[in-house]
């Protein structure tokens, strides 16, 4: 759910665009983007499911751990096949 979508006047070259706030708040954790130049918003290197690890290797895929700090979303993460990261939360 993209419940912190607030839209952001940019001006650009005397263009007004709308840009969604780059952070957003997720049913598992929060990430935060990177606006852009030209109203555009982006967010790089989201979970989307839990590593396909242990049990999980050849199943279905089911929720990402659930995190409540934000996370950063700048820039993508190489992982590597069959590297397992722990989500660490206090």
């Amino acid at each position: 759910m993209w419940s912190s979508a607030l839209a952001l006047s940019v001006v650009l070259n005397g263009l007004s665009v709308l840009a969604v706030d780059p952070l957003v708040a997720l049913n598992y954790t929060s990430y935060q983007g990177t606006a852009l130049p030209g109203g555009v918003t982006q967010w790089l290197g989201m979970r989307f499911a839990a590593p396909p690890v242990g049990d999980l290797r050849f199943a279905a895929p089911v929720n990402p751990v659930v995190n409540a700090t934000v996370q950063m979303a700048d820039q993508v993460r190489i992982v590597l096949p069959g590297e397992y990261r722990p989500v660490y939360t206090d």
